[in-house]
């Protein structure tokens, strides 16, 4: 198996995460998992009634998007090597 064919490649830079769709698909995870955490932590800093729904609700549903789409490469991935 060559290094193009694995998730992470070794480049003069350094480390990359994927290529194509996968690179971006995991940037917008991660993205969003920071974005759902920021909320998360306002509604421990600040504690209202509307920090507390906009932590379980929009919080809640960015990390799930999140979860989803890093679902989506891992399965994607084991597809592409054979495993499934």
């Amino acid at each position: 198996m060559s290094s193009n064919n694995l998730p992470l490649s070794r480049v003069e830079g350094g480390w990359t995460i994927g290529r194509g769709w996968t690179r971006k698909v995991v940037i917008i995870g991660g993205v969003l998992n920071i974005l759902a955490l920021l909320l998360i932590i306002l509604s421990v800093v600040n504690f209202t009634p509307v920090t507390l729904l906009a932590s379980v609700s929009i919080g809640g549903a960015l990390m799930g998007i999140a979860i989803i789409l890093y679902v989506i490469v891992v399965i994607s991935d084991l597809r592409r090597r054979g495993v499934i």
